[in-house]
């Protein structure tokens, strides 16, 4: 079970903030000179033992300079030190900036909920085709969990 806390952490210039809140879900901010450059939010699903990335987000000036990395990493490293290790990792993209759908699977061999061709049979946008299943090991891998 996950401790209802807040924890901030200073490190390269950063400070973290990291929250729990009562629903399970486990955000970040990270913050220059009192200014929130990235945040993330990952929900806990206890009955499946999955986290769910919901949101992660850098400024479009902050961007390219490793922050939003660190800040996914704070929020996966508490969600590790208090569940262990998920037994799936999700992640629910927007749909935008296709770079970002060639980086996942890059790193983490995402791979769509939703059947390719059950998404073209349907007539418009559903929210499973928008949510990735990530491979555990490679994600808390490239986080430097495990």
């Amino acid at each position: 079970m996950i401790l209802n806390m807040a924890t901030n952490q200073k490190k390269d210039n950063l400070l973290f903030k990291v929250e729990k809140s009562p629903k399970g879900s486990v955000t970040c901010e990270a913050s220059i000179q009192n200014k929130v450059v990235c945040s993330c939010k990952v929900n806990v699903n206890f009955s499946d033992h999955a986290w769910i990335i919901a949101s992660w987000f850098t400024n479009e000036d902050m961007q390219g300079q490793g922050i939003g990395k660190k800040t996914l990493a704070q929020a996966i490293s508490y969600l590790y030190g208090h569940t262990g290790i998920p037994e799936k990792i999700k992640y629910i993209w927007n749909g935008a900036n296709s770079y970002v759908l060639e980086w996942m699977q890059r790193h983490f061999d995402a791979k769509c909920s939703c059947p390719i061709a059950v998404q073209k049979k349907q007539a418009d946008d559903d929210w499973e085709s928008h949510i990735y299943d990530l491979d555990v090991n490679k994600t808390l891998s490239y986080f430097e969990i495990v």
